[in-house]
């Protein structure tokens, strides 16, 4: 896993490193965010593909959509993501939320946009004025990307494992447990 704010107030800063993620369509303060999994270990039909972002402090009255954007970006560091650089956005919105709480969990549907192993960047980009603040990977809730299969009833376990690539990018690939009948019978 990788993540970054953008923030239009400040086009050249990077916020890789930061232990939240913003989304925000406020004139001139703008925020968009950036998350980035790479998957593997698929081996049958996927059945659905969820990102889940922890919303530790602020709700919003409107969530911010989800995308599916470039992965030619780095999380921190030289050459790090900043708001002049951001990657482009590669698809039209696919998840987009109403109403967020505080303090709870957001589940986004990205089965539209995970065909298969692979690695994928979701942006998630206000089309409102009331922001909203998500836990980062550097967070004490990270971001989790669970992707369920669709063979025999199998049902994924959420257990990511970070794997370094090159620094500074972190990438989180989820390990999957599939589970066919009654408890106990593991794969």
């Amino acid at each position: 896993l990788a993540d970054a704010r953008v923030a239009q107030a400040a086009p050249e800063g990077n916020f890789g490193s930061q232990t939240t993620l913003q989304s925000e369509a406020s004139p001139g303060f703008a925020q968009t965010s950036y998350l980035r999994f790479t998957v593997s270990g698929i081996s049958g039909p996927i059945q659905s593909v969820k990102l889940f972002v922890f919303c530790p402090t602020d709700g919003t009255n409107n969530g911010p959509a989800i995308y599916l954007a470039d992965n030619t970006w780095v999380e921190s560091g030289a050459g790090g993501i900043t708001w002049d650089t951001q990657p482009p956005l590669l698809s039209s919105a696919l998840d987009n939320l109403g109403a967020l709480g505080s303090n709870s969990w957001v589940e986004y549907d990205v089965t539209a946009l995970v065909t298969g192993n692979g690695t994928y960047t979701f942006a998630l980009v206000a089309d409102g004025t009331d922001g909203v603040t998500f836990s980062s990977r550097e967070g004490s809730t990270p971001p989790q990307l669970v992707v369920t299969l669709g063979t025999g009833g199998a049902t994924p376990t959420r257990t990511p494992t970070s794997t370094p690539t090159s620094p500074p990018v972190i990438t989180n690939t989820p390990t999957f447990t599939a589970t066919v009948g009654s408890p106990g019978n593991t794969l």
